[in-house]
């Protein structure tokens, strides 16, 4: 279930409290979107339920990529770290569970910026950005402030994004 309502200023169409996927394919191909997000992408039910949890995320991500292509729409898949990558000094694109990074054109992370010294007492947080896979594409990081009052990011002073 779920219901869809549109944000006329922008020509936002949000769908919200999806989980069905065969929902998600009906609407993109209704609407015919330049870019959907699934945030969170394990939230949504694929396959056969008896089938492994990473099984049905591998058979999601697939099925994502061939819906982008044939409703020619950008499609972001909103994902968790595994439990492991917390500790990792650098994400890498198998942090994500279940991700199946070979149907991915490309993969972005943001982490909390350690090395950073506090911004502001008005919430902002210092945030590494990275690319980890970029087909055909550079890969990098970059440094930026998000302000959470506001939800935005910004990149730092003398810093060009």
């Amino acid at each position: 279930s779920g219901r869809w309502y549109t944000i006329e200023v922008v020509g936002l169409v949000v769908y919200d409290d999806v989980t069905d996927f065969g929902a998600i394919q009906a609407e993109v191909m209704k609407h015919q979107p330049g870019l959907v997000i699934i945030d969170h992408y394990g939230h949504v039910d694929y396959g056969d339920p008896s089938e492994h949890p990473s099984v049905r995320k591998e058979r999601l991500t697939r099925a994502c990529k061939l819906l982008a292509s044939r409703a020619n729409t950008h499609m972001m898949l909103v994902a968790h770290p595994t439990k492991g990558a917390a500790g990792n000094a650098a994400p890498t694109m198998y942090d994500v569970e279940y991700l199946n990074p070979k149907d991915m054109n490309q993969i972005f992370a943001l982490t909390a910026d350690k090395d950073a010294p506090p911004t502001s007492a008005l919430a902002a947080t210092s945030v590494r950005g990275w690319v980890l896979k970029n087909r055909g594409g550079k890969l990098g990081q970059w440094p930026m402030i998000f302000a959470q009052a506001y939800t935005h990011f910004h990149a730092p002073q003398g810093v060009a994004l």
